[in-house]
């Protein structure tokens, strides 16, 4: 599974996690086996916006489309809560930014954060409509 998994204090984080919605999905094989998660909810950046906060995959589920399944049945629940465009957080390497920009999402801006110590450049990219993804083939 390709996944980073970062690591907060939780007192620091509590009180959003109190004020945002969040929705989640898991997709399971037919033996039950996790495939892949992905959650998403408020935009912790803007306001009125939405967020793709996690999307993971296990390696040998990639490719065969699940990624696109779970994030459809994520914008067809926050379209539900009457949010419209959607952003997503990306390290820049990344090899998931052709997966977004497959599905509509054009680039809007980078900067540099700090993950246990270390500077590392995000991307950010954006949904003007989830529908475009809800509605997507």
């Amino acid at each position: 599974m390709i996944c980073i998994t970062i690591y907060m204090k939780i007192d620091s984080k509590s009180s959003s996690w109190k004020r945002t919605p969040l929705v989640g999905f898991v997709a399971t094989d037919s033996n039950h086996r996790v495939e892949g998660f992905k959650s998403g909810g408020e935009n912790r950046l803007r306001e009125n916006d939405c967020e793709l906060h996690t999307i993971c995959l296990v390696e040998d589920y990639q490719g065969k489309q699940i990624g696109s399944k779970l994030i459809k049945k994520l914008t067809e629940a926050l379209d539900k809560q009457n949010y419209h465009k959607m952003i997503v957080q990306v390290l820049t390497g990344n090899a998931a930014k052709k997966f977004y920009e497959k599905t509509g999402a054009k680039y809007l801006d980078s900067s540099r954060i700090s993950i246990l110590g270390k500077v590392l450049e995000k991307s950010v990219y954006s949904w003007e409509n989830i529908k475009q993804i809800m509605n997507s083939k």
